[in-house]
């Protein structure tokens, strides 16, 4: 039971992660700024209301607010706002990304750092992936190539966390056509006997999901490079569907975004919490 669960979670970890794609890339400190970012939109909601997407112009990082005029950016570890209550003469100094960062690590409540992506339409190409986004489609593609995947990634459980409970209840619908591990020895696998394509397919339901995710769907066309004789292979597709009671879905998981809990569901319909 754990062992397939472990592949499980291996395969909801690589989903998971692909589904919050930050559509804005800078070199440095990227995540912690966005979290800063996204600790003063919750905290500060009258000032730093939605959720406009993050623009870079070198040496700025920095989103812009347009109901209330103001900026808030980060330029060399360092947070600064302008507009608005601060006046437009200068930007004005906060305090410094690792002090910022140690604050809201310290807070009651944590600060998701990965960025869902805004409902809009982008592209971005990436490490040898392409990110595509139109409407609430999103085509994760690295176009017929095998590419090293990106070792910059938090965990699911950082990507998971968020600073309030949403109420929102999501069923995750996948239909891969093909999860394939090449090049690697079954006796090498922790349990030979898991079928990949079945677990990829198996439906999650997500209690206290981001709200970005209602009615997304996730074409994937991706092959990583795990080694130099290992490739692992991702062709199908995830919708993301409003439910009322995840409990009631008949979900293979369920798993609370706010809380880390998971349940499995048994042979005989009734859920066990892992």
């Amino acid at each position: 039971m754990k062992k397939n669960t472990k592949h499980r979670f291996l395969l909801l970890c690589t989903f998971t992660l692909l589904a919050n794609i930050n559509l804005t890339f800078a070199n440095t400190n990227t995540s912690e700024i966005e979290t800063i970012f996204n600790w003063a939109e919750s905290k500060y909601q009258d000032l730093f209301p939605g959720e406009p997407p993050t623009k870079i112009i070198d040496p700025w990082i920095f989103r812009y607010y347009s109901s209330t005029g103001i900026y808030v950016g980060a330029k060399e570890d360092n947070i600064f706002v302008f507009g608005g209550p601060w006046g437009t003469g200068a930007p004005t100094f906060i305090d410094t990304v690792p002090n910022l960062i140690n604050e809201i690590s310290t807070a009651s409540n944590a600060i998701s750092s990965c960025n869902i992506p805004p409902v809009t339409s982008a592209s971005v190409f990436k490490d040898g992936v392409s990110y595509i986004l139109n409407n609430k489609t999103l085509n994760v593609s690295t176009n017929g190539k095998c590419v090293d995947p990106d070792e910059t990634d938090d965990t699911d459980e950082e990507c998971n966390t968020l600073v309030e409970k949403t109420g929102i209840s999501l069923l995750e619908i996948n239909k891969f056509s093909r999860i394939e591990y090449t090049g690697v020895p079954s006796y090498k696998l922790d349990d030979p006997s898991v079928d990949y394509l079945a677990e990829a397919n198996k439906t999650t339901c997500w209690i206290n999901a981001p709200k970005e995710k209602v009615d997304l769907v996730i074409n994937y066309n991706t092959c990583y490079r795990m080694s130099d004789t290992v490739t692992f292979t991702m062709i199908g597709t995830t919708t993301h569907k409003l439910v009322s009671d995840c409990f009631a879905t008949g979900a293979d998981i369920i798993s609370d975004y706010f809380t880390n809990a998971t349940w499995i569901k048994s042979v005989d319909g009734s859920y066990e919490e892992d």
